[in-house]
């Protein structure tokens, strides 16, 4: 039994054909496409005068009453599995890394140095001081959030200029949640009164620092998944 190679013409109308069905991620496509394309193929060539469009009927029908979804739900999973994965491990890398270590280092030295510089001006000045610090970190772990938070988006426009529709990898590497410091932020900075300064700001500190971790760890795995799932790459 000779079997059928389907053509370029023939994998743009499977191609299309499961669009309609409202799967637009180019990677989740192209994973349903190698599934459908084999099926097709096998009915063909059992049934060499079998029109192609009926082959294709057939071989969807063949996948059952969920159609694609099982397929569509196996790849999420897949990736999901592989991202959460490779951020874990980003993570630990991030807080091994030499900025992580500087930045850490910084703030050991400076909570004592600034606690004993104010009480030697004035006690008052003690939360006056502390909060400068805080604005600071704050404003330089905002702005480096932004600005890889805009250059991961950048580069995902940009592997997409021409099909518009973010793979799926893509969009969930976009949209890994915040850790659960944020829910600690919001908490210190309406319970700070309650709390003695020393222990509110290296809370507050630490909070913000592993959201500069959390950015940076996101965007390594961002690269990670593009090597393993992008344009070109096999799963």
């Amino acid at each position: 039994m000779n079997n059928i190679t389907l053509n370029e013409d023939q994998l743009w109308q499977l191609r299309h054909f499961i669009i309609k069905r409202g799967i637009k991620e180019a990677d989740v496509v192209n994973e349903i496409l190698d599934h459908f394309a084999c099926k097709v193929e096998e009915i063909l060539s059992n049934e060499k005068n079998m029109p192609f469009e009926r082959a294709m009927q057939l071989a969807h029908q063949s996948f059952g009453k969920s159609g694609f979804r099982p397929l569509v739900a196996e790849y999420e999973k897949q990736v999901e599995k592989v991202m959460w994965s490779v951020f874990k491990q980003e993570i630990k890398n991030v807080l091994l890394s030499p900025i992580i270590l500087i930045l850490a280092s910084i703030g050991i030295i400076a909570v004592p140095t600034l606690n004993l510089f104010a009480s030697k001006i004035n006690n008052h000045w003690l939360f006056d001081l502390e909060l400068m610090g805080i604005l600071l970190i704050v404003t330089v772990s905002g702005f480096y959030n932004a600005l890889i938070f805009r250059k991961l988006k950048w580069k995902i426009k940009a592997k997409n200029d021409t099909t518009k529709t973010p793979y799926y990898w893509q969009k969930l590497t976009l949209s890994i949640p915040k850790l659960p410091f944020i829910a600690v932020l919001i908490g210190i900075l309406f319970g700070g009164e309650l709390l003695q300064v020393k222990i509110y700001t290296i809370v507050l500190a630490f909070c913000l620092v592993m959201s500069l971790v959390r950015v940076l760890a996101q965007y390594q795995t961002y690269l990670a998944m593009e090597k393993r799932f992008g344009i070109g790459a096999k799963n």
